[in-house]
């Protein structure tokens, strides 16, 4: 298309013969934004790889989604924080897509890099590295594993239990799974002695290999790699600093530095002394050679990297006089005008719109362009087609780019109707064919030119404000499956025996066999030794009320009468479920119409693109609605996860068929915040939108209400005001409730009184867990929206120890680029005093505070003056967690972050990275005060936290268990608490479906009494989380797959299985089995294997008959006694303890098989 496009343009001619022949800087006037990128489009494709340098990261982001479906690779290289205070951690993310970028350089890849002027100017080493270390890994190669443990460590990977983010490693045994820089999988090396058996890629959901590779290349997965030289001369420059310092924790920040340079191992201070440790830093200059730089307005980027050096220079000077840093590194950033030689001397083009001058640049050519801006035909299709059949008689050339090959085919359609032809593009396409080119791929806005001729259309001009928008793939993003890590001390419910503590695998003898067994505490030091493969009657206790758990007594009658309890709650909670459900289902509602052309309008002029999971919500909704009773269903999705928008084209559907939709909030600042996003989102279509609230005068309101009963208002916003008597609706057809939780029970009570005639759909922020959604179907209408929204750029988490400086700079650098703070402080008691040592520190800020004990109004009038930018920081208690939705806040501190829970941490972080700037989180610990054993751990866990590690499960766990409460009532959480969350769920699921009339099985406890090694030696996996996690797995074997599925896992994970682990997964397999027949005794004696039949199990004689046909009498006999069995015979194999449980599985298999050809027989018949 590019080539089509610019053949005849004796400007892009000139501009790519002056690139080839150095002709450089040239500037280029006369084109519009949406030109430039087109421009960039066609450079790549004829130069093979350029940098382009844009003004900020939303520009960047922006311009990566326009250009990724036209060009193959593309890279962003991201600024680095510049900060002068220790971490305890941060996230590695944007040193990540720095280093894509520098290897697209450095290894000359056909790429676009994109990145900002503020990119730019951070010093950098020496790219000879980078070159010449990378080493590769494949099949036969010879190399020591320590040897490439060492390699990793120099390179920056981060040694961990296991691999969950790129610059990670682990080693089990003979085999290192790495997660290298550069590829889209972690991969796992296998070693035979010194010798690379296999590499193989992996899932990092599942851990499991998903093929073999040729080879790998292993390569630094951090920036500041130093040769052995530069590491010699950087330990002495470093130790000289350390001698002459006179603060002590710098002395020995210093010190600790100099240990790390010593043993090879990367630091995360490097940035900040790379001034100090080379004489001569590099820039990016050195990396781009004879790369094509490209930059959008010269004398904008120039007047932002003069600004940024400026203000540097005052930022160093205060630094300095605190004594955070030393002289050298003033030069941190790149000067000004050594970024303008950089400049002068690169392949660099520059495009502008007007033609001004270029100031500090000496070009070496200009070129002008003459495009203009498409004209916006606002959906006048007839006017469209009249301006390109008069452009197609001048012959001009017209391009139309939409969004995907069904819109290219409608417009296809749409040509024909007026008399047009269309031709999807081809390259085979003669140069005069007049027919309009349909690309199947959208632009931001169209333009034209007169020079050759060309005209662009996109979307945005055909159908007017409509942005661009793309489904993207969904990166870091991974559904959180199951929370069953067992840690010592955890809480654990056995079904039979109640609440006790797990203290770890202890290895038993019985019968002179080793065996694992999981010990659990009781009340009263009892214990009870649980076998591992029946692992499946214990779950761990997840509740929010962990520090009230209470522990039962075993062989007492407490824990069954709980039960017992709890199961009759169960029930008669399900009952009033199912008869609400059957009640609603006979009741009359209105049946909407199906979606009209309007509403697909509303639909399609979301700016943003919709995940999978709020289109399925989407569809049920609507389906719920086109039916002819009321609808009432649950709307459930992670803050952020994109609710409103969902609710919104419910409430254009009503609107849509003349029906009034009332949207229930619990505060008055949410009101204010649902009101505003409608206006702006209803904007073009003639909807009267109204909101009751106490920030509405009582004249206001009286209109509004007058209003709602005449039908002049078709939707309204407000707080419980809406239930009030005086609201009366001239027609109402939908009620959104947002949080009902929050609602007291007064309010609930009308709110149910409407539920009965209109359609009702509830939103929650706080996710619930799968497993009480997938137990409550039937009898619960819900929605679940689990996927994350698109990827922007991650949050930049630091947890540090509280420092005054590094607060002050985070608040001022939020400042500079107009955005707010919020500072969040959980203790009332002293919130007016941290409030004003922040006014000292910041007197450039305006400041105020806010908590949860403040008169209703006064806190109101606070948050709506916050979001109304009325002052920068807000320091608040955690009444920020939910709700409040400020895209102007991407800043976040939370001082003393240790003395909150993960799923807290998680929410209020998410309060930040609304919108496409980068974002930043400060979690601070005092640094005094000796941390608690538990606040070692969460911090432990926050740091694993800033990357999406194990820190975030929980976090999710905890806020889903949240979620369960919220959704069963503060009745039914109270017996989830007494029970536990997955015993719960479990009663929950066999109550609904007794009330459905469907069979509930009586579950059989086996045991396998087969005298065998049966553990998992020390040797083949030595942490035991794996092993738990292993436990588990064998206790849920239900098929053969599922024993396959865990051998294949371990050989791929862990090498060859031994006998004991062998025989440990065969136990486990023939215990799900003999569950299944109805045996609940697998018993080896001194000749056979008794399969002893439960009391409770009817026997098949048609099975019997058909296994007894399979075997003869010495293999396997059927004895009719008062408990039936089953003796498999031993002969020759009963010293033989793995040969015996593979005969058992053997037979066993043939009693399943014959069970599924009956099973087939009786569906037949």
């Amino acid at each position: 298309m590019f080539k089509h496009f610019f053949k005849n343009s004796v400007e892009f001619n000139t501009l790519t013969e002056n690139i080839r022949s150095g002709v450089t800087p040239t500037a280029v006037f006369g084109v519009t934004e949406s030109a430039f990128l087109f421009n960039v489009i066609a450079l790549v494709k004829e130069h093979r790889r350029a940098v382009v340098v844009l003004e900020n990261e939303s520009d960047v982001l922006k311009a990566k989604e326009v250009l990724e479906p036209f060009i193959e690779t593309i890279h962003t290289l991201p600024r680095l924080e510049l900060t002068f205070f220790d971490t305890y951690s941060h996230s590695h993310q944007i040193e990540y897509e720095r280093l894509e970028s520098i290897y697209a350089l450095l290894e000359d890849e056909d790429a676009l890099i994109l990145t900002t002027a503020d990119a730019m100017l951070h010093p950098m080493v020496s790219d000879k590295l980078y070159k010449t270390s990378p080493f590769s890994l494949e099949m036969g190669d010879e190399m020591e594993l320590e040897e490439l443990i060492r390699e990793l460590v120099s390179f920056g990977f981060d040694r961990v239990d296991v691999v969950e983010s790129k610059g990670q490693f682990c080693v089990r045994g003979g085999i290192v799974d790495v997660y290298l820089p550069r590829y889209s999988h972690p991969h796992r090396i296998e070693f035979f002695g010194d010798e690379i058996d296999s590499v193989r890629a992996f899932e990092i959901d599942t851990q499991i290999s998903t093929g073999n590779v040729d080879k790998v290349v292993v390569r630094p997965c951090r920036e500041g790699l130093l040769s052995t030289r530069e590491r010699t001369s950087a330990v002495e420059r470093v130790k000289k600093l350390a001698s002459g310092c006179k603060v002590p924790e710098q002395k020995s920040r210093y010190e600790l530095i100099v240990e790390q340079l010593e043993s090879g191992t990367h630091f995360d201070e490097w940035f900040k002394l790379i001034p100090v440790m080379l004489k001569t830093p590099f820039s990016i200059f050195d990396y781009i050679d004879d790369t094509l730089l490209i930059t959008w307005s010269f004398n904008r980027l120039s007047d932002r990297v003069k600004g940024k050096y400026e203000d540097w220079e005052d930022r160093f000077k205060s630094h300095l006089e605190r004594g955070e840093v030393v002289g050298e590194q003033g030069n941190l950033l790149l000067p000004f005008s050594e970024w303008l030689n950089g400049c002068q001397i690169s392949r660099l083009v520059t495009f502008t719109g007007l033609k001004t001058p270029v100031g500090h640049l000496k070009l070496q050519s200009i070129i002008d362009y003459h495009f203009r801006e498409a004209a916006v035909y606002h959906q006048q299709l007839e006017l469209a087609a009249k301006d390109i059949k008069v452009w197609i008689a001048k012959h001009y050339r017209i391009w139309i780019m939409v969004e995907g090959a069904e819109k290219a085919q409608g417009i296809l359609r749409w040509l024909s109707d007026q008399g047009l032809e269309g031709v999807e593009n081809k390259d085979d396409i003669q140069e005069d064919d007049q027919r309009v080119r349909i690309i199947d791929k959208g632009f931001t806005s169209g333009f034209s030119i007169d020079t050759f001729k060309q005209i662009v259309l996109t979307e945005y001009e055909l159908y007017g404000g409509k942005q661009l928008k793309r489904r993207k793939p969904i990166k870091n993003a991974r559904a959180i499956k199951a929370f069953s890590e067992l840690e010592i001390s955890d809480f654990v419910v056995h079904e039979a025996h109640g609440i006790g503590q797990y203290q770890g695998v202890f290895q038993l003898k019985v019968d002179g066999q080793k065996k694992d067994f999981l010990k659990i505490t009781y009340k009263g030091d009892d214990v009870l030794y649980v076998p591992v493969e029946k692992m499946n009657t214990l779950q761990k206790y997840l509740g929010n009320e962990i520090k009230h758990v209470r522990m039962s007594k075993l062989g007492s009658n407490e824990w069954k009468q709980t039960k017992q309890k709890v199961k009759k709650a169960i029930e008669d909670m399900t009952d009033d479920l199912i008869a609400l459900y059957a009640e609603r289902d006979s009741r009359k509602g209105y049946a909407f119409a199906g979606d009209s052309e309007w509403q697909m309008q509303f639909e399609d002029s979301f700016p943003y693109q919709e995940t999978n999971d709020q289109l399925k919500c989407i569809i049920e909704i609507k389906k719920d609605m086109e039916k002819p009773k009321p609808m009432d269903r649950l709307l459930c999705g992670d803050v952020g996860y994109g609710k409103t928008e969902v609710a919104m084209r419910a409430i254009f559907k009503a609107v849509n068929d003349s029906k009034q939709v009332a949207i229930l909030v619990p505060t008055t600042i949410l009101a204010q915040q649902h009101f505003n996003t409608m206006i702006h989102r209803f904007s073009k279509y003639p909807v009267k939108i109204g909101v009751l609230s106490r920030f509405r005068s009582k004249r206001e309101q009286e209109e509004v209400i007058e209003g709602l009963r005449t039908g002049v208002y078709d939707v309204v916003v407000g707080t419980h005001r809406l239930l009030s008597k005086d609201v009366k609706y001239k027609d109402l057809g939908l009620l959104v409730i947002d949080e009902e939780q929050r609602f007291g029970v007064k309010h609930k009570e009308k709110i149910k009184l409407i539920r009965s005639t209109v359609d009702v759909l509830s939103l929650s922020a706080t996710p619930i867990p799968r497993t009480l959604h997938m137990s409550l179907v039937g009898i619960r209408d819900m929605s679940l929206i689990e996927d994350p929204p698109e990827d922007r750029y991650p949050i930049q988490t630091y947890v540090l120890d509280y420092q005054e400086g590094a607060l002050r700079e985070a608040i001022l650098r939020e400042m500079d680029r107009g955005g707010q703070v919020y500072f969040v402080h959980n203790r009332v008691n002293d919130i007016d005093d941290v409030t004003s040592s922040l006014i000292r520190l910041v007197p450039e800020a305006r400041i105020a505070y806010a908590h949860g004990q403040m008169n209703e109004h006064v806190l109101e009038k606070l948050m709506l003056d916050f979001m109304n930018h009325e002052f920068d920081v807000l320091v608040s208690t955690t009444i920020i967690e939910t709700g409040l939705d400020i895209s102007n806040v991407n800043t976040i501190i939370i001082n003393r972050a240790d003395h909150l829970g993960l799923s807290q941490l998680y929410q209020l972080r998410g309060r930040v990275g609304r919108s496409n700037r980068l974002a930043y989180a400060y979690l601070t610990y005092d640094k005094q005060k000796v941390l608690s054993e538990v606040a070692e751990k969460r911090l432990k866990a926050i740091k694993e936290f800033t990357d999406l590690g194990s820190g975030f499960k929980i976090a999710m766990r905890d806020l889903e268990l949240r979620g369960a409460g919220n959704l069963l009532g503060s009745q039914q959480h109270g017996h989830l608490a007494s029970i536990g969350y997955e015993l719960y769920c479990k009663l929950l699921e066999e109550a609904v479906s007794k009330v459905k009339g469907e069979k509930v099985e009586e579950s059989i406890d086996t045991s396998v009494e087969v005298p065998c090694e049966a553990y998992i030696p020390k040797f083949y996996i030595t942490d035991s989380r794996f092993k738990i996690d292993l436990y588990k797995k064998i206790s849920s074997i239900r098929h053969k797959e599922d024993k396959e599925n865990i051998e294949d896992e371990l050989f791929d994970l862990y090498g060859k299985i031994p006998t004991s682990v062998m025989n440990l997964i065969l136990v486990g397999y023939i215990r799900s089995m003999a569950m299944l027949l109805g045996f609940e005794k697998v018993a080896q004696k001194e000749r056979f294997v008794e399969l002893v039949y439960s009391q409770n199990t009817k026997v098949n004689p048609q099975l019997i008959s058909i296994v007894l046909d399979a075997y003869n009498d010495k293999e396997l006999k059927f004895v009719g006694a008062e408990i039936p069995r089953f003796d498999i015979g031993l002969i020759k194999i009963k010293d033989d303890p793995t040969k015996v449980l593979n005969r058992t599985v053997q037979i066993l298999e043939t009693f399943i098989d014959a069970l599924d050809e009956i099973k087939a027989q009786n569906a037949q018949s």
